[in-house]
């Protein structure tokens, strides 16, 4: 069996954080067909449960990519996030950990679980899930290196709150003296990732034109989606509106009017804005219509199979309840 990269007892009072009384597992965790089951360390599902914390999949099938979005250093302390002005967002999922937005940045609270070193050794085997982890404590090790950072971790709850600073010192020495980038996923050689360029790369590496990476900071309705897609739109018409306008004086002087050069170029400039703006309205319709009737087919499919494996009633044309 592989040994924890660490072997510092962070909790005070040595705890037995392996004892089912001591619950170092979520309450409940989601399975990827959408229901709910207990936590247990006994389980067979544990190690599905341990690659949905853990993995970050989507991160590593972009990984050539992940310059676009980041640069490859440990992310910046929690301190200076707060002089950069972002709230810190709690997000259980890992492929959001480190992943910012605006004045946004989601970061993942720490595991209990992956601070026992006898829990690394029992169930965390070598391979992609242990870099994962691995990873994932490393990018802590960058998240709080001062005590300023110590403190606004406990504030916003992404330290379990018997940890104390010198604890914290210790473990993260420990961590570092048996941490190499070898050891970790390549996700965390980048520290944080700006979500706006993941879901470029989505879309348009990846095919996921609607969604792209993550709808998490999406509006929540078509109308919001118009005006958050046409800002930049918005922009540049209002610039060329003021063109136009220059042109248009230009135009009333002698000597511009009777330049044919001039009056050719504005011709085509004026032509071509109309175009662009007309184009621009029909494909935001075509773009909201799509994104609707996607919306509608996948949502009703969706329900119809989940209402199967449910094996609840559901309704008929005639609105009468089935099997």
């Amino acid at each position: 069996m592989a040994s924890a990269p660490f072997s510092y007892t962070i909790f005070l009072q040595g705890k037995d954080a392996i004892q089912q009384d001591n619950p170092i597992l979520p309450a409940v965790w989601r399975t990827p067909k959408g229901n709910l089951e207990s936590s247990d360390i006994g389980s067979p599902s544990l190690p599905a449960l341990l690659q949905q914390e853990l993995l970050v999949d989507r991160l590593e099938a972009i990984i050539g990519d992940l310059w676009i979005a980041g640069r490859p250093v440990p992310p910046r302390p929690l301190h200076h996030h707060a002089l950069l002005k972002r709230t810190i967002h709690v997000t259980e999922r890992m492929d959001l950990h480190l992943v910012w937005h605006k004045d946004r940045i989601f970061i993942k609270p720490m595991p209990r679980f992956l601070l026992d070193p006898r829990f690394w050794t029992r169930h965390i085997k070598p391979g992609r899930l242990r870099k994962a982890a691995h990873g994932y404590l490393f990018s802590y090790a960058a998240l709080i290196t001062h005590e300023s950072d110590f403190r606004l971790a406990q504030t916003h709850g992404l330290l379990p709150q018997e940890i104390i600073w010198k604890a914290w010192h210790e473990f993260v020495h420990d961590l570092l003296q048996n941490t190499i980038y070898a050891d970790i996923s390549p996700r965390y050689y980048y520290g944080e990732l700006r979500l706006g360029r993941l879901n470029a790369i989505y879309r348009f590496h990846r095919g996921h034109l609607l969604r792209g990476y993550s709808s998490v900071a999406a509006s929540n309705d078509y109308t919001s989606f118009l005006v958050d897609n046409y800002a930049t739109l918005a922009t540049l018409l209002a610039y060329a509106l003021v063109l136009l306008q220059a042109m248009q004086v230009g135009l009333g002087t002698s000597i511009l009017n009777a330049a044919k050069p001039f009056q050719q170029i504005s011709y085509g400039f004026t032509v071509f804005v109309i175009a662009f703006t007309v184009l621009s309205t029909l494909i935001g319709g075509v773009v909201v219509v799509f994104a609707f009737l996607a919306n509608w087919v996948s949502t009703t499919r969706f329900q119809e199979q989940r209402f199967l494996e449910m094996k609840v009633p559901q309704k008929d044309e005639g609105q009468r309840w089935i099997l």
